[in-house]
């Protein structure tokens, strides 16, 4: 094994040329492309009209665009498949006595074999592999029967591999439902039921309600805020839940400073300036993540509303129809960013916890309220209007148990992260292993 050495590969391969005009009786022949992800598929490129020209290709065939196999973009025909690809992607076989397709291709899609791909492309501004560019390619290539053994123990370690991923993707699904589920059980008052029954008289959220209403007629007065459009009172058909006793259902409008503010999106430059804007992506994930920005070349008045301030709450107005009306709690430095038009800011009134009231926003009910309610197709990208979000119901819990909540949900919340890390480590394990096994398979 160890006298194994480095061969040309063009010692191994077969370049076919058949034409669709070659051919007769067979005018039904798909067109097909090459996908990295997806290897052989029904190409959805438009096609030429004169097909004549367009290589045939059959089962355990390879064929490649020269200018995007190093990408990784190559595939192998699958058994029982006959078709027709363009006249400008390669087409070639392998001696299948002397070198298995399958470790073929795997060895062309590993670290080594794309660094090989690389070092015998030619070009300048578009790199490209002819197939006499292939042919150079060097790679250990054992007797036969050992490349059989390779085939067998891929193939388990494939099966292998799927079976992890699965059970992987099946761990992510249910602590994803897991997260739901205590953000729900959180908001309906299931999670601090034993709170309560060691409890049983705090000051019921319908005067906090009072107070919270007092509070901002005395900022309308003062001309701090500016005063909200009346919003209809909340119809009994409207209430998804039961509440606790002390708990009130009210509109979020009756507990934020103001109404809902969209952003403003102005020209991005490239280079850095003293104003930040946030991408969508800062608030995505349902948390804060600073290094989301662009820069804007334009001086923003810094009273303007569209600087954050510490616990403004951002939600996204416009974005897929999984993702419209997320949120994510500020928690960065005062005036050091401002939001876009795609996303509108609120901040509930004091003492109120901009926490709590995300945890609220985030919960199952809230977010298929937002995805329900949003207007427009994917392809114009669904939106959901100010008083939308500010006609969301919101259970809200007596002053009192609301620490308690924000306290069990983030300790759950806690136990569910460290859990999805171990998965994410798992599926990073499993592809880490993957990678291995290509890149040493055929290694002295």
């Amino acid at each position: 094994m160890t006298d194994w050495k480095k061969v040309k590969i063009g010692n191994f391969l077969i370049r076919e040329k058949q034409r669709f005009s070659d051919l007769k009786g067979s005018e039904n022949f798909e067109v097909y492309g090459v996908s990295k992800v997806d290897g052989i598929t029904i190409t959805s490129h438009k096609k030429s009209a004169d097909l004549s020209k367009y290589i045939v290709i059959n089962e355990r065939f390879f064929a490649y665009n020269p200018y995007r196999i190093n990408v990784g973009s190559i595939a192998l025909t699958p058994e029982g498949v006959q078709g027709l690809v363009s006249p400008a992607y390669v087409v070639f076989r392998t001696d299948k006595n002397k070198l298995l397709p399958e470790l073929l291709l795997d060895y062309l899609k590993s670290r080594e074999g794309l660094s090989q791909i690389k070092k015998h492309a030619r070009g300048t501004v578009r790199k490209a592999l002819r197939y006499e560019d292939l042919c150079r390619i060097e790679m250990i290539i054992p007797p036969i029967e050992v490349q059989k053994k390779i085939l067998r123990k891929k193939q388990s370690f494939d099966e292998k591999v799927f079976n992890l991923k699965k059970n992987n993707s099946a761990q992510q699904s249910y602590l994803s439902l897991l997260s739901q589920q205590i953000l729900q059980d959180a908001i309906s008052g299931r999670l601090t039921a034993d709170w309560r029954a060691e409890n049983p008289h705090p000051e019921p959220a319908s005067m906090l309600i009072e107070q919270i209403k007092a509070q901002k007629e005395k900022l309308i007065a003062e001309k701090k805020i500016r005063k909200e459009k009346q919003l209809p009172p909340i119809a009994k058909g409207e209430v998804p839940f039961e509440l606790p006793k002390g708990w009130e259902w009210c509109r979020l409008e009756q507990i934020i400073y103001e109404s809902p503010r969209n952003g403003y999106s102005p020209k991005t430059v490239e280079f850095k300036t003293d104003v930040k804007t946030l991408k969508l992506g800062a608030t995505t994930q349902g948390y804060f993540i600073p290094n989301e920005i662009k820069y804007v070349n334009e001086n923003i008045d810094v009273e303007s509303y569209l600087w954050l301030e510490y616990g403004d709450i951002l939600i996204q107005r416009g974005n897929s129809r999984e993702l419209v009306g997320v949120s994510a709690v500020f928690d960065g430095k005062p005036k050091e960013f401002i939001y876009p038009d795609l996303m509108m800011k609120i901040k509930p009134v004091e003492p109120i916890s901009s926490m709590l009231l995300h945890k609220i926003l985030l919960s199952p009910f809230v977010r298929e309220y937002y995805r329900n309610s949003a207007t427009g197709s994917q392809k114009t990208m669904p939106k959901i209007n100010q008083l939308t979000v500010s006609s969301t119901l919101i259970p809200l819990p007596p002053y009192d148990e609301q620490g308690e909540i924000i306290a069990k949900v983030e300790r759950l919340m806690k136990y569910v992260h460290q859990l999805e890390e171990k998965v994410s480590q798992n599926a990073n394990n499993t592809e880490t292993l993957m990678k291995a096994f290509l890149g040493e398979a055929f290694q002295a």
